[in-house]
């Protein structure tokens, strides 16, 4: 009867709430995907003489790391780390197989989750910018980018999630070669990526029901 009901509110009212999802702080989460670069119309140079020419390397994997912290329910910033290779090279409607072509990338991102920290499926976009290395075989040059992303993240328990990417890499002014013979262009690439997301912050719980007095 009576005291037994006010045991069960009295226990129930002491029991700890349910933790609260995606804890702000450090998390890591690598990725791995697939990437097609789009094809672009650089210039063939040797000496002062340039002619376009249109020029795509080939779709192959792409891997990320990424190093993060979420700044409170919404925002989250990045450093990340990416690799993408082709080992095909098309120039002027000719197709060159095995070659080594890649691109390396040094981001720091910014992104917003939509959404509660609480909910099973978060759509998110963000931004970075930073360094990207091009290489065609033994030609390679440095220069600054940027990207766009776009994704979605499945919660998986209260510290691990899902993370599916979408990535538009955008790197202008790039000069391959020498004084004597170069390739100038921009380098756009477009990637799709799956990573495991783990939290490493406190989780921390919502806070309590009032208490009703009998």
């Amino acid at each position: 009867p009576r005291p037994a009901l006010a045991r069960a509110g009295a226990i129930a009212l002491l029991a700890p709430p349910p933790a609260r999802a995606d804890p702000d702080g450090v998390y890591v989460p690598p990725d791995i995907g697939y990437h097609w670069p789009q094809s672009k119309d650089w210039d063939a140079c040797t000496g002062a003489v340039c002619v376009p020419v249109e020029t795509q390397a080939g779709e192959d994997w792409a891997g990320f790391g990424r190093l993060g912290y979420r700044l409170n329910e919404n925002w989250r910033i990045e450093a990340e780390a990416g690799y993408r290779e082709s080992n095909e090279l098309e120039i002027g409607g000719v197709t060159f197989d095995d070659v080594d072509a890649s691109a390396t990338t040094l981001m720091a991102n910014v992104l917003y989750d939509f959404g509660s920290r609480d909910a099973s499926f978060r759509p998110f976009v963000g931004a970075g910018v930073g360094g990207a290395k091009v290489e065609f075989e033994d030609a390679d040059d440095t220069n600054w980018g940027w990207q766009l992303l776009a994704g979605a993240a499945w919660r998986l328990s209260e510290r691990a999630s899902i993370d599916l990417t979408y990535r538009y890499l955008n790197v202008a002014d790039l000069e391959l070669g020498d004084d004597v013979d170069s390739f100038k262009g921009d380098f756009e690439d477009h990637s799709v990526s799956l990573g495991l997301r783990y939290s490493f912050g406190a989780v921390a719980a919502p806070p309590a029901p009032p208490v009703v007095a009998p």
